[in-house]
């Protein structure tokens, strides 16, 4: 169950413009996609802790990653991990 009443960490703007040009250069997306970054906190059984959540809104599409890691820990790879194993899935 997610607490709405915890305190929420500090968000690291630099991180999160970081993680969204990432995103946007390994997706190769246009001006016209949004590109959302949230750090997310879970305390159901089986949930990490925290997770961070790369949302890519598209017209007609939307998509997003999960990285199971703190925003502020989130590296390139992580991500591109991530992207690509999605891809895989839809092949």
């Amino acid at each position: 169950m997610i607490n709405l009443f915890s305190q929420k960490p500090a968000r690291d703007p630099d991180a999160v413009l970081r993680i969204k040009q990432w995103a946007i250069d390994l997706l190769g997306l246009g001006s016209d996609v949004a590109v959302t970054v949230m750090e997310l906190s879970c305390t159901e059984e089986g949930c990490p802790d925290v997770e961070t959540v790369v949302g890519i809104l598209e017209p007609g599409c939307q998509r997003k990653f999960k990285v199971f890691k703190p925003l502020a820990e989130v590296l390139r790879d992580d991500l591109e991990k991530v992207v690509r194993e999605s891809i895989k899935e839809q092949e």
